[in-house]
């Protein structure tokens, strides 16, 4: 699970923010906390914010530091620069490096791992762990700068002397250290593979690739497509043929992109979702079944069900962080509101998942919906920089009218416009032509 992140110098982050899934005191709505070893932590957290005030950049954060920490030891063997984009609004932010830090739970113990990285090179990298007892003190597993391990506790028996020659200066240490089978760096790696991220509404494939292996129950799948109340009364797997010139043309962007003698991965047909509909025959009064292709017959909604359901039954099976971007995007505010459910419910999650979504949905933002500590904001400062903060920062009544405060303004994190003057400019606009 996730405790706390933190960043900073990335994107729209200048100055370091950190994001906590660490439940506050009181006792509202207390079914929304899992206890865990002398912890609480919230199932559920929304981040509110203008366009463009840095949502998004806070999941695009936790992804790069998945992407790196899980393939740094592949993708930096064939880069000559490490992906990261520091805030840009400055003159001398693009020269400092990027910083990345989790604590997570695993298996009853509290790790703490991050590190700063510049284009080049990765310049300081460490792992503290903590036993989830009172009183117990957290202990550093390693340190790193440079390339350099300076401290490394005797504790952490995968980190041998005998393979800092393998460390190069664009990797991560517990990349490397994964590579050589490390116990604790396995799991931590495993921690950051286990982030689920949803893609548009129309990319079906992550579900697909779950029906397609098992790992997801064809029935749950008809179930909650059912229950969406959208006319779909199952759904199936097929393959349509490709054309000979999509074949011809995808094999020749395929040699043109990778120059070798590797003959091209494509196949002849491609995976269909059909959609089961009921409609009625006048003509011998009995009912049949019709099937639409999902892509092209279904609504953008419908798609975006499909796509959302295999993340949904994993992260939920799984004890999983699902991170949904936009939750409202195409879904009917009472569909976003049972997706949320799924994830407070004890029955429906007893596995410690976690889901953390952007919305401008304001009817979300109630007292019964979502406790204090489960709503965030973002804002940018008049140097073009995001600051992240907590509605409990405001300390505000438990029977506050959240919504109608903060579209009032009580908590900022709104966009600074006026109707008058895109009227105004719009009139302008007029007259001069």
């Amino acid at each position: 699970m996730l405790i706390q992140f933190s960043v900073e110098n990335y994107r729209s982050f200048d100055k370091k923010v950190t994001f906590s899934m660490v439940a506050g005191k009181g006792n509202e709505l207390e079914d929304h906390v899992f206890n865990r070893s002398n912890m609480s932590l919230v199932k559920t957290a929304a981040i509110y914010g203008a366009n463009a005030s840095g949502k998004s950049n806070l999941f695009k954060a936790l992804l790069f530091m998945k992407q790196f920490v899980v393939g740094s030891m592949k993708t930096m063997q064939s880069v000559d620069e490490i992906p990261v984009m520091p805030f840009l609004l400055n003159d001398e932010s693009h020269k400092n490096p990027s910083s990345f830090e989790v604590v997570i739970f695993i298996a009853n113990k509290l790790f703490r791992y991050g590190f700063s990285t510049g284009k080049k090179e990765v310049l300081e990298e460490w792992l503290f762990e903590k036993e989830c007892k009172p009183k117990s003190q957290e202990i550093c597993l390693f340190k790193r700068y440079k390339q350099t391990i300076n401290t490394r506790h005797p504790k952490f028996k995968e980190g041998n002397k005998k393979l800092d020659s393998f460390l190069r200066e664009n990797i991560l240490y517990i990349s490397m250290l994964d590579k050589f089978n490390g116990t604790i760096s396995r799991s931590i790696l495993e921690w950051f593979s286990d982030i689920n991220t949803t893609q548009s509404g129309t990319d079906l494939s992550h579900t697909i690739v779950l029906l397609q292996n098992n790992l997801v129950h064809q029935e749950w799948i008809d179930k909650f497509i059912q229950k969406a109340d959208v006319g779909i009364k199952g759904i199936s797997l097929t393959k349509e043929p490709l054309s000979e010139d999509v074949i011809n043309g995808l094999r020749k962007i395929y040699d043109v992109l990778i120059d070798d003698d590797k003959k091209s991965p494509f196949t002849n047909d491609r995976d269909l979702v059909k959609t089961n509909h009921t409609f009625f025959s006048s003509s011998d009064n009995t009912y049949k079944t019709v099937d639409f292709d999902m892509v092209k017959q279904e609504s953008e909604g419908t798609n975006r069900l499909f796509s959302l359901a295999g993340h949904l039954y994993e992260s939920l099976t799984k004890g999983k962080v699902m991170l949904i971007d936009e939750i409202e995007a195409s879904l009917h505010p009472m569909l976003v509101d049972i997706i949320i459910g799924l994830f407070q419910s004890q029955e429906s999650n007893p596995n410690g998942a976690q889901l953390i979504f952007t919305t401008h949905n304001t009817g979300l933002l109630t007292n019964d919906r979502f406790r204090r500590d489960e709503i965030w904001f973002t804002e940018k400062d008049e140097f073009g920089a995001t600051d992240l903060y907590s509605l409990s920062d405001y300390s505000p009544r438990k029977d506050a009218s959240y919504n109608k405060d903060y579209l009032r303004g009580k908590y900022g994190a709104l966009p600074f416009v006026n109707l008058e003057d895109f009227i105004s400019s719009f009139k302008k606009y007029q007259e001069s032509e």
